[in-house]
């Protein structure tokens, strides 16, 4: 089970998305207009979806990862699985 969020880095990069963990990082920009002083200060694109059966730390180690959401399978919807779109 992954419980560190340096783990979950490396189980990322060795199934193929270590270019776009460096896209996510460099895509953290200031927001315009006044979500600025509401505290929503950045934004950052949406990268990989991690999904889970059960939480043993998985929540937990990817957090801290930018742009990487995480996604039980119980609670998963179809804006998770395609951001953007609306039904």
């Amino acid at each position: 089970s992954i419980t560190k969020t340096k783990q979950a880095v490396e189980v990322l990069k060795k199934l193929g998305c270590g270019e776009e963990l460096e896209r996510l990082i460099k895509s953290r920009k200031i927001r315009q207009g006044k979500g600025k002083m509401r505290n929503r200060r950045y934004t950052v694109r949406r990268g990989p979806l991690v999904i889970y059966g059960e939480d043993k730390g998985v929540v937990r180690a990817f957090r801290n990862i930018p742009g990487v959401q995480t996604a039980s399978v119980k609670d998963l919807n179809l804006l998770k699985l395609a951001p953007g779109g609306y039904f």
